[in-house]
């Protein structure tokens, strides 16, 4: 190697063959299978945390509990709604037969606890959703675009105020200047 740098051969075109077929391997490959990845991934730490559910309800009916197992104990909850925040993000291609009414308040705030994970992400959130009519989408869809316009809005100021218009069976949610357009009940 005597110090130099290996160059990618300018024919290389990030492509894989798998038989005798060809697959472009770029974000859209990525993308086409993210969502089933992630559902996986939910799935597998629900069944993970339902064993520990189990557990804790055995060990919390002891008196003495030592004051580590107590800790474990404690975290189930936050375990619990990670996991809940990761299976509502998760978009599967049978959920478009799940497009129905949710309450933009309570998507908004999942947006938001999620969003607020972000390691490099530290904007405040003030919710100005009284009376918010409900909108129509696939949640998980719905719950990405919240969260994209939350953390574009956080990366102009560090405070971030959520508002909403309707018109007619529009909703514009506005996060500061920033505004994205759902469809929503009447």
């Amino acid at each position: 190697m005597n110090g130099e740098v290996d160059t990618i051969p300018s024919s290389y075109d990030n492509s894989l063959s798998i038989g005798c077929e060809s697959i472009k391997l770029d974000k859209i490959s990525w993308q086409d299978v993210s969502d089933s990845v992630l559902e996986g991934i939910a799935h597998r730490l629900g069944n993970q945390l339902t064993v520990l559910v189990g557990v804790a309800e055995i060990m919390s009916r002891q008196e003495d509990l030592p004051p580590v197992m107590q800790a474990l104990l404690n975290e189930i909850p936050m375990l619990e709604s990670s996991v809940d925040l990761l299976r509502k993000v998760t978009v599967v291609d049978d959920e478009m037969s799940a497009i129905q009414a949710y309450e933009t308040d309570r998507l908004v705030r999942d947006a938001v606890d999620i969003v607020s994970l972000r390691r490099d992400f530290d904007s405040e959130f003030t919710l100005e959703l009284l009376d918010v009519p409900p909108v129509i989408g696939v949640c998980g869809r719905i719950i990405r675009d919240i969260a994209a316009l939350l953390t574009h809005a956080g990366k102009q100021s560090h405070t971030v105020s959520v508002s909403y218009v309707q018109n007619g069976k529009q909703l514009s949610l506005f996060a500061n200047d920033f505004a994205i357009e759902l469809s929503c009940l009447a």
